[in-house]
Parts: structure tokens; C-alpha cells; sequence
């Protein structure tokens, strides 16, 4: 099928299109002619209400209305059908236009892969002609390197002589060295056993620290005792110092006088001491 008989299908299906809507038109005209027969219908009816060909002209009406709805929907489905297969139709030609294309695209492309592999064609055939005058060039390099081979294994064999001689004495200085590690070996354990007994000694150290530790901790809460012992003996002295002060110039109970003399005390460190719990 060409592109012209497609363009062609398209267009009757344009016009099917519009025969579908012209039906759609049509199903909605008799629609709302349905609606106002029913209307017409409902006046009629309260008219007529006493009379008795009620019942007849409701059912023929009815009837006719039934019709109508049914031809509607007929045409509704028509419609409906219509568009639907144009509207495939329509796809269906789009797609194959597209498809039509793409091949006419792939045609040219193949054209002119084609053209490239005519081409390439013509010069393999010229790199066939090169790859002969290769091989026969290689032939001739062959037998030079024949010769250039055996000069080189001759070389070879002479440096590998020179490096053997090389080697032992590289060899030669790695025992000595090695010899001179095994000493330092024997260093290094006395340096290690050297560290090993300061080890120790800084353990023994660390034990006899918390030892004293421990007998500083006791000396301080004995020493925190002792204060608090003083210092209850201190509120003791200082409560008999008031005591002596209250009841005042007794021979029994010397105080300091307000000219600051003490009466009834000749020591003077017995002075001093009231003086310090004042």
C-alpha cells in the first residue's frame, strides 16, 4: 500500500468522523424531544385525570417513548462505533506512515553502508597487494635477524658471566653483614635482658610507692583526729576561760581586769595562754 491510498484511507475516515458526530447530533435531538413529549405528556395526564382513556393514552404513549429511547440508543451506539473505528483507522494509518518512513530511512541508510562496504572493498584489495611486498620484506628481515640473533646470544653470554661474577661478590658482602647482624642479635638480648631487670626494679619501686601511699593515707586521718581532738579541748578551755570571766575578781577565779592586769596569777605563761583562748 503507498502513502497516497493511506492519505486517501485517512481522509474517508475523517469523514466517517464526521458522520459520527452528525449522529451524535441526531441521538441528542431526539434526546430532548423525548424529554419534551414526556412533558406534554405530564400535562395531558393531570388534565385527563378523571377521564377513563387515561389508562389507553399512557400506554401508547409510553410506548412511543420507549421507541424513541430505544431508536436513541441505537444511534448513540452507532455513533459511538463509528468513532471508534475511525479513530483505529486513523492510528492504524499514522502508524503505518511512520512505518513506511522508517523503512524509506532505512532503505537509504543501507544504501550507503552499502557504498561504504564497496569501498572498503577496493582498498582490501590494495592491502592485499601491501601485505604481499610485507611478507616478502619479512622473508628477507628473517634471515638478518638470524644473524643478529646469534650475535646477541653471544652477547648475552658474556654479560651473564660478567653478572655471575657480580652476584658472588654481592653474595660475599651479605654473609659478612649477615655476620654482623647475628652480633648485633646478641647485643640486643642483653639490652633486653638489661630492660627486663629495670623492669622489675620499677615494679618493686611502684609496690613499695603504694605502700608508703597507704601509710600516708593513715598518718593523715590520724592527723585529722588529733586536730579535732585539739580542737574539742580548745572549746573546752575557751568555755572555762568565760566561766572564769563571769564570775568576775574572785580569788578563786582570776580574770583580767579592765586596766589589764590579772589578778590572782603570777605565771606570766599562765598570762599568755588565757590571753590566747580570749
Amino acid at each position: 500500500m503507498t502513502c497516497e491510498e493511506l492519505e486517501k484511507k485517512l481522509e474517508e475516515s475523517k469523514l466517517r468522523d464526521v458522520s459520527k458526530k452528525q449522529y451524535k447530533i441526531l441521538g441528542n435531538m431526539m434526546v430532548a424531544s423525548s424529554g419534551q413529549i414526556t412533558e406534554e405528556f405530564n400535562l395531558y395526564n393531570k388534565k385527563l385525570i378523571e377521564n377513563s382513556i387515561k389508562k389507553q393514552l399512557f400506554e401508547s404513549v409510553e410506548q412511543c417513548l420507549r421507541k424513541l429511547i430505544g431508536k436513541k440508543n441505537n444511534y448513540g451506539d452507532l455513533g459511538d462505533r463509528c468513532s471508534n473505528l475511525a479513530e483505529t483507522l486513523e492510528e492504524t494509518g499514522i502508524t503505518l506512515i511512520n512505518q513506511l518512513r522508517a523503512t524509506m530511512r532505512r532503505s537509504i541508510e543501507m544504501s550507503e553502508e552499502l557504498e561504504k562496504l564497496e569501498k572498503r572493498l577496493a582498498k582490501s584489495t590494495e592491502n592485499r597487494k601491501w601485505l604481499k611486498e610485507c611478507e616478502d620484506s619479512l622473508e628477507e628481515s628473517k634471515k638478518m635477524d638470524e644473524d643478529r640473533q646469534d650475535r646477541t646470544i653471544a652477547h648475552l653470554r658474556a654479560t651473564k658471566k660478567h653478572w655471575s661474577a657480580e652476584l658472588d661478590l654481592v653474595k660475599s658482602d651479605v654473609n659478612k653483614e649477615l655476620l654482623k647482624i647475628g652480633n648485633l642479635d646478641k647485643i640486643d638480648s642483653k639490652i633486653m635482658s638489661d630492660i627486663n631487670k629495670y623492669r622489675l626494679d620499677a615494679d618493686e619501686f611502684m609496690t613499695n610507692l603504694r605502700c608508703e601511699n597507704v601509710w600516708l593515707k593513715n598518718a593523715q586521718k590520724k592527723c585529722k583526729n588529733t586536730v579535732d581532738e585539739l580542737r574539742e579541748e580548745a572549746a573546752v578551755l575557751k568555755a572555762l576561760s568565760r566561766s572564769y570571766r563571769n564570775k568576775g575578781d574572785s580569788e578563786d577565779y582570776p580574770v583580767l581586769s579592765g586596766t589589764g592586769n590579772y589578778h590572782g596569777m603570777s605565771d606570766e605563761s599562765d598570762i599568755e595562754f588565757l590571753r590566747l583562748l580570749e
